[in-house]
């Protein structure tokens, strides 16, 4: 899956038509010979990592007697980084056949650079055996000018680069979101946008969200469930579609849950009682519950600074008391993605 959506970031990024300059896109052999090379490149080098990884892990085992995790109730997990940059150089053309380097243009002499590396973090045992417990929930809404928000002072995957690419620089440019809405307490930030014609006046009504619709988190997807029996995510051409989506859109149908795709999540359905149930996925979390979803509350002299922290944060959103983690959507969803079957599938 992840070197799958390694190769087709790489060509959203990468080929799409020049007009400003006259750039081409590469020839598909071409192409094709490149990305199966480092396809190649990249199983080789996890592989690497992974076997380092054990070699480190065995030696900790091996100072410590075997009971470090044990007696700190901790369990070691790799976290392993695949980044694929480009970088102009005709040397790489003389990996590939013969037959496809005849008549290669100077746009084609690229060079691939396939690099990895991995760290190792110990984890409470309890979260990787259970659900890990449920979390408060930010929506990053800009403060407003003149009754209108101003969304273009919010950094957007969606709105300032193609939201499918898994590109590195999104952790970079998410600093000012992080640093303006997740406080203490905050477990994650969904991004947002407006798609009302004329932008969401802003009041102070509870009920003013008419028009705004919830994408995903800065490092995971979005899920609400709603009372209908329904569950809805944001589109992938809208939002990264992460490994854990993937799973978890298998997984949903088994549950009795009908993927609504024509519907986007709004927030205003928060307000008027329509959820029942929300949670994020990634790849690090799989499956996390959200117990309450809050908006922030600009202060007077906040107001037009998009990277200013809000000054409090109002619920609008809260879990019912008698949905608990144990009874969750989300637990059944948990549960059913560690089944050992779903991964042999």
């Amino acid at each position: 899956f992840h070197i799958g959506r390694m190769r087709d970031s790489y060509l959203l990024k990468y080929h799409r038509p020049i007009v400003e300059d006259g750039g081409t896109i590469m020839s598909d052999l071409v192409l094709d010979s490149r990305l199966g090379v480092a396809a190649t490149e990249s199983s080789e080098l996890m592989e690497r990592v992974l076997r380092e990884a054990e070699e480190v892990l065995l030696a900790q085992e091996e100072e410590t007697g075997g009971n470090y995790c044990e007696k700190e109730k901790t369990k070691p997990v790799v976290m392993l980084t695949l980044l694929w940059t480009k970088e102009q150089d005709a040397a790489t053309t003389n990996s590939m056949p013969t037959n496809l380097q005849r008549g290669m243009k100077d746009n084609e002499k690229e060079e691939m650079r396939v690099r990895a590396h991995g760290s190792i973090v110990n984890v409470p045992s309890p979260q990787l055996n259970s659900l890990p417990p449920g979390i408060r929930v930010a929506i990053a809404l800009p403060p407003a000018t003149n009754g209108q928000r101003d969304w273009m002072s919010l950094p957007s995957r969606w709105r300032d680069n193609n939201p499918r690419v898994k590109d590195s620089s999104w952790c970079r440019r998410r600093r000012p979101l992080e640093a303006s809405f997740k406080a203490d307490g905050i477990g994650e930030v969904v991004l947002a946008r407006d798609v009302s014609s004329n932008g969401s006046d802003v009041g102070d009504v509870l009920g003013d969200f008419a028009g705004i619709e919830l994408l995903e988190g800065l490092t995971s997807n979005l899920f609400v469930i709603y009372k209908d029996g329904t569950f809805r995510t944001a589109d992938c051409e809208l939002v990264l579609e992460g490994y854990a989506r993937s799973l978890v859109l298998k997984v949903a149908r088994r549950l009795g849950l009908e993927y609504n795709m024509q519907e986007q999540i709004m927030l205003q359905d928060a307000v008027d009682g329509k959820w029942a149930e929300v949670f994020v996925t990634s790849s690090v979390r799989l499956v996390l519950p959200v117990t309450s979803v809050v908006v922030p509350e600009y202060s007077v002299d906040q107001t037009g600074n998009g990277n200013a922290r809000s000054s409090s944060y109002r619920g609008i959103w809260t879990r019912d008391n008698d949905v608990s983690d144990e009874k969750s959507y989300a637990a059944r969803v948990y549960e059913e993605i560690l089944n050992a079957e779903l991964f042999r599938e």
